[in-house]
């Protein structure tokens, strides 16, 4: 198991597709990237659901317009903030499947740079977290 904080699922992500990867390696990586895609769409449908709660509505560009209050302002701003500061959990889909994707990421050559160095460094963060690194094999 491994936990992902919310703000950090789309690097994470994005970071996930571009990775060169091969064999069941790659395989690893694509199950991962299929639930963390999931909950991205289960978050984003919750966090539209408590815009539509709080009486304000989200326009044609995706900015949340039309608060009812500044109160219903502050109130929504403080929920979408505690969403995106929560963890979700995401379990194996196949044994081994993390401990083996820690040590591709600890062996992985390609430069890294920018966001990538950085969803690099949080993929491995929660990965050893986890309990997913070299010492767990």
């Amino acid at each position: 198991m491994i936990k992902i904080k919310n703000s950090k699922l789309q690097s994470i992500a994005n970071f996930l597709k571009d990775a060169k990867l091969a064999g069941k390696v790659s395989r690893y990586r694509s199950k991962l990237l299929a639930d963390v895609e999931a909950k991205m769409m289960e978050l984003a449908k919750d966090e539209q659901n408590i815009v539509k709660e709080s009486g304000a509505t989200i326009n044609d560009e995706g900015n949340i317009t039309d608060f009812p209050d500044d109160d219903s302002r502050l109130l929504l701003q403080k929920e979408l903030t505690n969403i995106r500061f929560e963890q979700s959990i995401f379990n194996e889909k196949i044994v081994g499947q993390f401990s083996a994707l820690y040590i591709a990421m600890c062996e992985y050559s390609e430069p890294l740079a920018g966001q990538d160095a950085q969803a690099y460094d949080d993929l491995m963060e929660v990965l050893e977290e986890g309990g997913h690194d070299e010492q767990s094999d």
